[in-house]
């Protein structure tokens, strides 16, 4: 029996979830939702974190779904059993720009801060995120992102891009890889199989597989992943758009609800869950161009 149909698991967390309902030490959107606490377990049990951190690391974004801190993400694909190494290299001279702000007024009780470094500086700061994988046979994952690939409009949504800008691009490049390439390792929740997959992935690297396990390996990986990979494309499409001050974003927009409508009923609800995550960020582009 699958650990969470069995109904002394679902009594314990049920219980927990009761009690850190009622904890003072929950974020204040968790407070009394039991039912969203309960599935925040259920979360930090498969991916091997204690619940006190997948609770405070987690919140509602701006749509209503529950969203991650870049900081709990990494703490999860550290944990999980198929990712060997994730290394962040600074590019650049951060320290120049540490702690280079001042608040320059407050607004509804809150101070509003403003860099003191020089701009172009900034052009030099980025990073470089590497992910490597047990399984030989896996290409590492590489992500570089510069600073000023940030729209500086979406920067001024969250004072964070002018107190820890280091931290927050980090935590930006981290969310975006679990969206997108590292979707399946972050929605993977069963560690035990993965633990087993591991294993498995260690005797194969000495194999040659048949012709038969090739064409079905190239199946399996092709087909689910193409309708993904399309709203993906668009995705990166409107980012570059958003960056190069282009008006098509709106088109590009209306091609990625059309591919919805056209493919997503015939997604399994994984492939649908990360087809929402694309087409959410999108509309954080086009709320970002308005």
């Amino acid at each position: 029996m699958k650990k969470w149909l069995n109904p002394d698991y679902i009594q314990t967390l049920r219980t927990l979830a009761q009690m850190y309902a009622r904890s003072k030490d929950v974020r204040e959107e968790f407070y009394g939702d039991e039912a969203t606490i309960f599935s925040l377990l259920m979360k930090a049990d498969a991916w091997n974190v204690t619940p006190d951190y997948v609770l405070q690391g987690s919140f509602y974004d701006q749509y209503g779904v529950i969203a991650h801190t870049g900081k709990l993400l990494r703490l999860v694909l550290e944990n999980n059993n198929e990712i060997s190494s994730i290394k962040v290299t600074e590019i650049g001279s951060w320290e120049k720009i540490a702690k280079q702000y001042s608040v320059v007024s407050m607004d509804g009780g809150k101070p509003v801060y403003q860099e003191s470094w020089d701009k172009a500086i900034a052009a030099e700061l980025g990073l470089a995120v590497s992910i490597e994988f047990y399984d030989t046979t896996l290409e590492p994952i590489e992500y570089k992102l510069m600073l000023t690939d940030i729209d500086p409009t979406v920067k001024k949504l969250n004072p964070n891009w002018i107190t820890s800008p280091r931290t927050q691009l980090e935590n930006t490049m981290l969310r975006d890889l679990a969206h997108t390439r590292l979707y399946r390792y972050i929605n993977s929740l069963n560690m035990d199989d993965a633990e087993l997959e591991k294993h498995d992935a260690k005797v194969l690297n000495n194999q040659t597989p048949t012709l038969a396990t090739a064409s079905t390996e190239q199946q399996d990986t092709t087909k689910p992943m193409s309708v993904i990979a399309l709203a993906t494309d668009v995705q990166k499409r409107m980012i570059k758009a958003l960056s190069d001050g282009e008006d098509n974003i709106t088109g590009l927009m209306d091609e990625l609800v059309a591919l919805i409508k056209a493919k997503g009923q015939s997604l399994s609800d994984q492939e649908r869950y990360h087809l929402e995550a694309i087409y959410n960020e999108c509309r954080d582009i086009i709320v970002a161009a308005a």
